[in-house]
């Protein structure tokens, strides 16, 4: 038997974002208000594409850009190094994760078109041993060998088909990956960064303008960045068509957790730090 490179992996089941659309599709156990169409279908799998990208941007901007603010107002420092600390962390946190998706994204795409050429390779070289993995691949999912050995036999009856499901049964990775478009993602990361992160900038720059107290603006800093990511939370509940009240209340629990801890490392470091010097 030919040996695969990737040979005794465990299989990984399929992961095509367009075949589980496709397979909703025709299910009964859609809910009776969503609209089965082609064009519904496209949609809801355009939008879905970009929901880790808002999401990232999005929390580590309000938190980030929150906590870096948070830890120096009320200090001795003045209103106006705030204001260009939280300017800069604004900017920088949205480039730095934009480009960050923009590679994480260009580096999917290569491998995925990679793999795909490794695949169709191994298919007109040596496509025996190719049809003999997928069907113990299938027999390991519960069908006899016959059974087995006729559908992978229909089914290798065309060249990209068969390898397209092959990276996606053998190696778990969806060719839809390879149509993703890595500049896309960095700008909407960017935007959700810059979007989400200037919430709290804009409360501390309105309680500095109105003379409003350091722990006065501390604390309106705090509901209205708790007020920011139940709307992510709910934001996230609509795209991903989840129980909005569950993504809410987990969007901000972590948020939240993730804010007290920035700030608690940075309270403990300038008092401690502080005192040192």
């Amino acid at each position: 038997q030919y040996l695969n490179p990737v040979h005794g992996r465990k299989p990984k089941m399929l992961r095509s974002r367009k075949r589980k659309t496709m397979k909703y599709y025709f299910s009964e156990d859609l809910p009776a208000d969503v609209e089965r169409s082609p064009s519904n279908i496209e949609s809801r799998k355009s939008g879905s594409n970009y929901i880790k990208s808002i999401l990232y941007g999005g929390l580590d901007g309000i938190i980030s850009v929150f906590v870096a603010v948070a830890s120096v107002s009320g200090t001795e420092y003045g209103p106006m190094y705030v204001l260009i600390l939280g300017i800069a962390k604004l900017l920088a946190g949205a480039i730095s994760m934009g480009v960050g998706d923009f590679l994480a994204t260009d580096a999917q795409v290569d491998l995925v078109k990679r793999e795909r050429k490794r695949e169709e390779w191994e298919f007109d070289n040596y496509p025996e041993g190719e049809v003999r993995e997928m069907i113990e691949l299938y027999m390991s999912k519960g069908l006899d060998e016959p059974s087995a050995t006729r559908l992978v036999e229909i089914l290798s009856q065309k060249r990209d088909a068969f390898v397209d499901i092959m990276m996606a049964e053998e190696l778990g990775i969806s060719i839809d990956d390879a149509e993703e478009t890595p500049w896309k993602h960095g700008l909407v990361n960017f935007t959700s960064f810059m979007i989400f992160g200037i919430v709290p900038l804009i409360v501390f720059i309105i309680a500095i303008a109105a003379g409003a107290s350091g722990e006065t603006t501390f604390y309106i800093a705090i509901g209205v960045t708790a007020l920011t990511l139940c709307g992510m939370g709910l934001l996230k509940g609509r795209l991903t068509k989840t129980n909005i009240l569950l993504s809410v209340l987990i969007t901000l629990g972590l948020g939240a957790l993730s804010a007290v801890i920035g700030w608690a490392i940075s309270f403990i470091l300038q008092k401690y730090v502080g005192a040192a010097e």
